[in-house]
């Protein structure tokens, strides 16, 4: 059997990024037509610690952008969404840039568009899928008994949150080396989180971390020929 060299271990990382947004965009189908409807409901009934029962639509300038939890949340609940807050758009867009500033003072120019790049289209992608892709109602019960249809849950497939969770720990990883188990540690634990807190079902955050790794794994790929040392490997 043919031995890998590591010039092979560039385009290895480009086939599973590929794979993975294969494999985000045909979940997002499916989700569409409802296969994971069970799924998603299940994750609502039993993991969710709380969940918005107001029937309001999500907007993207809502709570999670700007501030960590509603006021009156539960102490652990807003502990949970605290920890996650830096996925949120606005606070993940501010850490791409003091790094892209860090890069650019560093006279590393390409890293600097490379970390602000993979941000921008990353949240692009996100908000074209989400916008095109409408599942099934996802429900949950009010303390009187009514069912009350969680519109916040229409248009939230890939979770946002979980893809920048994973390209802002990329991100800062690039940067500083020794940061790595940290901000992999708190990539890991964000779509957890996002789920427990009732921000996303199950679903969404598969959908938005997979579609983060991906974007990930081609960075690493500019990043390595561009001959820097912080290297992301697919295994």
């Amino acid at each position: 059997m043919p031995r890998v060299g590591k010039q092979d271990a560039p385009q290895q990382r480009l086939v599973v990024a590929a794979v993975l947004a294969v494999l985000v965009i045909v979940g997002g189908l499916l989700v569409r037509h409802g296969t994971f409807a069970r799924l998603d409901q299940w994750s609502v009934d039993h993991l969710m610690r709380s969940v918005d029962t107001s029937g309001q639509p999500y907007t993207a300038l809502t709570l999670g952008q700007f501030r960590p939890f509603a006021t009156g949340s539960p102490l652990w609940d807003e502990i949970l969404a605290t920890i996650v807050f830096p996925a949120s758009a606005v606070v993940s867009g501010l850490v791409v840039a003091v790094v892209a500033a860090v890069f650019a003072r560093r006279q590393r120019l390409d890293l600097a568009a490379l970390v602000v790049g993979i941000w921008v289209a990353a949240n692009a992608l996100e908000t074209l899928l989400k916008h095109e892709l409408l599942r099934p109602g996802v429900y949950a019960t009010r303390p009187d008994g009514t069912l009350v249809r969680i519109a916040s849950f229409d248009h939230s497939y890939p979770s946002g949150h979980a893809l920048r969770a994973c390209v802002t720990a990329f991100v800062i990883a690039l940067a500083w080396r020794s940061s790595v188990p940290l901000v992999a540690l708190w990539a890991a634990a964000a779509p957890a989180i996002l789920v427990v807190t009732g921000a996303h079902v199950l679903t969404d955050v598969v959908g938005g971390a997979l579609l983060g790794i991906a974007f990930c794994l081609v960075a690493s790929v500019v990043a390595d020929r561009r001959g820097e040392g912080c290297r992301v490997r697919s295994g």
